[in-house]
């Protein structure tokens, strides 16, 4: 049997920029991070390793911070490191300029 395209692409590591959220909305915590991922082969599809490669501000209550604030504290530096890994910058943040 053959691999489907999205077991191709688990196999494939790769570098990705990402905006990490905990998830709660109560404390809003988010956290700009340059990851490697990579197939965790001992377990198989579709199980995978997450190394931090970067990771800026952590903020939290990020309801008390205006959009600008935000932008510089976290937009802007997560867009620097995408230029010096040579990666994109996440969709979310295009539209943030």
């Amino acid at each position: 049997m053959s691999p489907s395209a999205a077991q191709k692409q688990w196999l494939k590591p790769r570098i990705v920029a990402e905006i990490w959220w905990c998830g709660d909305d109560y404390c809003d915590c988010t956290e700009p991070m340059i990851v490697r991922i990579t197939p965790n082969l001992k377990a198989g599809y579709p199980w995978i390793h997450r190394e931090v490669l970067w990771s800026g501000e952590f903020l939290t209550e990020t309801g008390g911070y205006s959009p600008e604030e935000i932008r510089e504290r976290q937009y802007e530096p997560l867009r620097r490191e995408c230029r010096r890994f040579g990666i994109p910058v996440p969709k979310q943040l295009e539209v943030e300029r």
